[in-house]
């Protein structure tokens, strides 16, 4: 399974992924990007972010494709005029295999959504 986060106002993209769909690995996943975000610098106190199922790839969307809904701006440069001490890092979160963060790996979530 595949699960995507965006920051709704600059379309900044990150991935992870996970053997099963469940709310225990979507709860991880957010968990995991919200410490990363906030490890990068990033104030998530005006932040809205909203998941979906995208397949982009994410050092191209984030730095380098201009969005036409965006006056031709990239998410990254979207990002820095808002919070310019921000490091560029953020742009290159890799994607993350949920289950190597699940804390108890002998145990399945038990809320598997088929």
């Amino acid at each position: 399974m595949q699960y995507t986060a965006r920051d709704v106002t600059s379309g900044m993209l990150y991935m992870g992924f996970a053997d099963e769909r469940s709310l225990t690995y979507a709860t991880l996943f957010a968990d995991y990007l919200n410490k990363r975000l906030l490890r990068h610098g990033a104030d998530l106190s005006r932040t809205v972010r909203q998941t979906d199922n995208g397949t982009e790839y994410i050092l191209f969307f984030n730095l380098v494709r201009p969005n036409t809904y965006k006056e031709n701006q990239t998410p990254w440069q979207i990002v820095s005029k808002k919070q310019p001490n921000l490091s560029v890092e953020i742009v290159k979160i890799p994607p993350v295999f949920l289950g190597d963060l699940f804390p108890d790996k002998s145990k399945v979530p038990e809320d598997i959504i088929n």
